[in-house]
């Protein structure tokens, strides 16, 4: 008896310790795409055409934002109730206003949906989504689109810590979102409407995270940076 459960003992002591060691070499593990900001600024910024950017605050611009479970996020305003009563857990929504600056006037208003995409695998480093966003320019038009987001190193960086010690993140965390679908790590523009219609390019969404709570709270700033060539 004694044995056995010295057996038992040392096989649950080696079980912990190997999922400790996997999880701590897969925090540590340097993703080729986990530095991407970089390459895909520089893309956009030698990109031809125009250049645009819509800007909004997080959370002094969102008019309201939920998921369905899923999401390590407070839904705003606290009223609001998850999506599908946590019946459609991998999806997210968010109704805002945008700038254009950060501290600029607004200028326009837009949803972003999200969904989890199929190629997520923690193994590999993919917290990813499907995104859409859709801009709303009064006396414009309105802009689509479409971009692959892997939430990694926000996860990493940010979301893990903050759990494991029960403290608010504090400091500054940034860099894109986007992984692709496009090379480089650009979105895609899909569809437009007025001044906007037939437009071909890419974007990249840039955020800058100021501060994080346990609750789900957040305080940062987004940018959608946009390059587009009219329609010939």
């Amino acid at each position: 008896m004694k044995l056995t459960l010295k057996i038992v003992a040392v096989v649950s002591v080696g079980l912990v310790a190997g999922i400790v060691l996997c999880t701590l070499i897969l925090y540590l593990w340097p993703f080729s795409f986990e530095g991407r900001t970089e390459a895909a600024v520089e893309t956009l910024a030698k990109a031809e055409g125009n250049k645009e950017s819509f800007f909004l605050n997080i959370v002094g611009d969102i008019v309201l934002a939920t998921h369905g479970g899923n999401f390590p996020f407070k839904p705003i305003p606290d009223t609001i109730s998850l999506l599908g009563d946590g019946q459609i857990p991998n999806t997210f929504v968010m109704v805002t206003k945008f700038r254009d600056a950060f501290d600029g006037d607004v200028i326009a208003f837009g949803t972003e949906l999200e969904i989890a995409h199929a190629e997520s695998r923690m193994i590999n480093g993919k917290l990813m989504t499907h995104t859409l966003w859709s801009i709303v320019v009064p006396g414009r038009g309105t802009l689509h689109l479409y971009q692959t987001e892997n939430n990694w190193q926000l996860f990493k960086r940010v979301i893990l810590p903050m759990l494991l010690s029960g403290k608010p993140f504090e400091g500054e965390f940034k860099g894109i979102n986007t992984l692709g679908p496009l090379n480089d790590y650009q979105g895609l523009i899909i569809g437009g409407t007025g001044e906007f219609s037939g437009l071909s390019g890419h974007f990249i969404e840039y955020g800058v995270l100021h501060g994080a709570n346990p609750d789900g709270s957040l305080n940062g700033l987004m940018e959608l940076r946009i390059n587009y060539v009219p329609p010939r």
